[in-house]
């Protein structure tokens, strides 16, 4: 049971979830959360505990299937990087561009990293991403009545 690449990688998952649910522990509710309502911390708190479940069993059984191929090559970690990069930035363009502008733009770049060796037709990437935004716009305003960041940038027009 030696050290590769992937169990690496699944402990820095680990470790990034247990400090994901450190920083879910130290969120304050802007509102009164009733005991019947699960408030702000449970889909974080779901989220984290499903990343940690998910590589436990990637290290458990790692090196299992002698003729799988490799979870991470250079690829892939090179697109795990990006993934974590695309993110950053969409959280920082939030507070700048707002929802509506850097969910469909993210979106987009979202589906390229994360195509692989498939071909992407850019037009339904588009559709995809507004759809998307759309979606989520939607859910969001109307059923969780969650105000969404509307982004700094357009106060200054």
């Amino acid at each position: 049971m030696g050290m590769n690449k992937d169990r690496i990688f699944s402990i820095c998952i680990i470790l990034f979830a247990l400090f994901m649910i450190w920083q879910t522990s130290q969120l304050t509710s802007l509102f009164a959360v009733s005991r019947r309502d699960s408030g702000p911390k449970l889909f974080p708190y779901l989220t984290c505990t499903a990343l940690i479940l998910c590589a436990v069993g990637k290290f458990i059984t790692d090196g299992k299937n002698k003729s799988a191929k490799p979870f991470l090559t250079k690829k892939g970690w090179i697109n795990v990087i990006l993934m974590f990069a695309a993110a950053s930035g969409y959280l920082l363009s939030l507070t700048y561009l707002g929802f509506l502008v850097s969910t469909p733009l993210f979106s987009i770049l979202f589906v390229y990293v994360m195509k692989g060796d498939r071909r992407v037709n850019p037009l339904w990437a588009v559709v995809f991403a507004i759809i998307l935004t759309g979606a989520l716009y939607f859910l969001f305003q109307n059923f969780m009545h969650v105000r969404l960041p509307g982004g700094t940038f357009w106060l200054l027009f």
